[in-house]
């Protein structure tokens, strides 16, 4: 089954965020020259340079756990755990928020190999799904063509979100919406949409009324990868101008540029 990770890491200082995008640059180079196609979204960006820039938040959809074992394997394995607990200590950073979600094989194992690394696994579900199961895999071949947004809002009826994901077309690849602090955040939810630019503004023009409805406390929404195309577009119309902020990668990719391999 699919995983998603997702870490707010607020580094402690210039030296310590770049000795991790360090590590973080040689993890992407090795997805893509590995490679490894199931590696859906490897992502990692600075989202606020002007107000935070030691804020860096990473960004992971494997399409199942087989994946995430095998991108974590092979011959620089060392090299790459190294690396990791070279970068990611606890004087590099003032603060971390890691949420992993999913459904987990050998969840044991799992929980104890990334939560001994800080994750958390209380997030909550509250709609749509991680990967498109009937996602047309030929618009999986051309990366440039996609968009990966993703909002911060306070939302009351989170479950309403489900009928917005029940309308999403094969062009939407995940769709996802989850609480990641429920006991102390509970109403404040992520939406993740990662799509064809043409099939996200589809998604959102024909669920406009309800988004709105919805999204009345959007606190930020960033649009990577495609970010200036319809998509982009369609938010504004429903979030407004103010709301939605075309964002810059650092480093990653918003989709694997072999993905349509990941799908026999």
């Amino acid at each position: 089954m699919p995983q998603l990770h997702r870490v707010v890491y607020h580094c402690v200082s210039e030296a310590a965020k770049a000795k991790i995008y360090h590590c973080l640059s040689e993890f992407a180079a090795n997805q893509l020259s590995a490679p490894h196609p199931g590696v859906l979204i490897y992502h990692f960006t600075t989202p606020d340079k002007k107000n935070a820039p030691l804020t860096i938040e990473l960004t992971e959809i494997y399409k199942d756990d087989t994946v995430f074992w095998q991108h974590l394997a092979g011959e620089r394995q060392e090299h790459f755990g190294r690396l990791l607990t070279e970068a990611f200590t606890e004087e590099s950073r003032t603060g971390r928020l890691w949420t992993a979600q999913g459904t987990f094989a050998n969840e044991e194992i799992f929980k104890h190999a990334i939560g001994g690394m800080g994750a958390k696994f209380d997030a909550k579900k509250d709609a749509g799904f991680l990967v498109n199961d009937t996602v047309n895999v030929e618009a999986l071949e051309n990366d440039e063509e996609f968009v990966y947004a993703r909002i911060f809002a306070n939302v009351e009826q989170k479950d309403a979100f489900e009928k917005v994901a029940k309308s999403a077309g094969k062009g939407i690849l995940t769709f996802y919406v989850s609480t990641l602090q429920p006991t102390e955040k509970p109403n404040r939810v992520e939406i993740i949409l990662l799509c064809r630019d043409d099939s996200g503004a589809d998604l959102i023009k024909s669920n406009a009324s309800e988004m709105k409805s919805l999204l009345k406390d959007v606190e930020d929404c960033r649009v990577y990868g495609k970010n200036s195309g319809e998509t982009f577009s369609a938010l504004k119309s429903i979030l407004g101008e103010a709301k939605v902020n075309a964002g810059e990668s650092d480093i990653g990719y918003v989709l694997h540029p072999q993905a349509r391999k990941a799908f026999p």
